[in-house]
């Protein structure tokens, strides 16, 4: 990656997803965002500093210990980088797909509860989210998992698939396979619920 004309200090850079290359930043300097994403095109110059909070809410990027790609908070598809994001007025969490070449938001997607999977299938994204009741609603979480498919380019949903036989609240890790197939594996288990889960998706 090229250095900018302007100096900038940086204290950790953390890789959250390649081809295109994004990067979370913290800066250390008083020209820097104290956190960002930085864009870099193939030939290693930036494209876009994305900071973590602004406009578009707070980008939900933590922790910053990633596992594998399949665990990582953001995904790219055609022109876009799609993130989590959440406004502090708002409890459900938003995809946004930033432009890669640094020209801003394309699309604004809000699920009704946590993202907490976000993929690329082909050309489009696809989110799993977990329902979240209202404060006053005195329940939590029910249990219900959406799977939605998401248009790449504009983020218009394709398809809408509901998961049964899963724990609310449960942690673990994705993958999504080529063929449609979720896996979601977890070190928790119950009588109710299996530590490993395959669902067919489309």
């Amino acid at each position: 990656m090229e250095r900018d004309e302007e100096e900038t200090f940086l204290s950790e850079v953390v890789p959250v997803h390649g081809a295109p290359l994004v990067l979370v930043a913290r800066g250390n300097g008083p020209r820097t965002p104290d956190e960002m994403l930085v864009l870099a095109s193939g030939s290693g110059q930036v494209t876009a500093r994305i900071p973590l909070d602004g406009p578009h809410g707070d980008l939900a990027l933590f922790p910053y210990d990633y596992g594998p790609a399949d665990d990582r908070p953001v995904t790219a598809v055609a022109d876009v980088l799609v993130a989590r994001t959440r406004l502090w007025s708002i409890s459900a969490d938003h995809l946004t797909a930033f432009a890669l070449d640094g020209e801003g938001i394309r699309w604004t997607w809000r699920s009704k509860g946590t993202v907490v999977g976000v993929f690329r299938h082909d050309t489009d994204v696809v989110a799993v989210s977990k329902y979240v009741a209202p404060d006053d609603a005195g329940s939590g979480p029910d249990g219900t998992v959406h799977v939605h498919l998401l248009e790449g380019s504009t983020g218009a949903v394709r398809a809408v698939r509901r998961l049964h036989g899963y724990q609310a609240g449960m942690r673990g890790r994705y993958h999504l396979d080529r063929e449609g197939h979720l896996f979601h594996t977890s070190h928790e288990g119950h009588h109710l619920w299996s530590p490993v889960q395959m669902f067919r998706l489309w």
